[in-house]
């Protein structure tokens, strides 16, 4: 399964990086073809980021989404990982798990062991 995630700041890549598993960065043209897991950080208040919004937007890459990561900060409170509890209330795919900023080896190797079993 490979994973699609968006990062603006970097972190998310970076965590994303640490996974070392086959990933495509989100932008406005990408279109996904195959099963993937979402990786998404929070940003503005919980909701989801835009360019996120935008390749959910498109038929092809909702229909391939299997579940969701969010990525985010404690120190927001309830708006940590908001957005993945959006898009899988929205788009109803479980959401798989939530980290903070770029992870921690606990993380990466949860992850990595979901992604075999998701």
């Amino acid at each position: 399964m490979i994973v699609a995630y968006y990062s603006l700041t970097g972190n998310t890549k970076t965590f994303v990086d640490k996974l070392g598993v086959e990933s495509v960065c989100i932008d406005k043209n990408v279109k996904v073809d195959t099963d993937y897991i979402l990786i998404t950080p929070t940003y503005s208040g919980g909701r989801p980021p835009k360019p996120v919004i935008d390749f959910l937007g498109h038929r092809q890459n909702r229909k391939h989404l299997r579940g969701v990561i969010g990525a985010g900060n404690r120190n927001f409170f309830a708006d940590f990982g908001a957005a993945a509890n959006s898009i899988s209330d929205k788009l109803g795919v479980p959401l798989l798990y939530k980290f903070e900023i770029t992870g921690n080896e606990k993380d990466v190797n949860n992850i990595r062991r979901g992604l075999n079993e998701w």
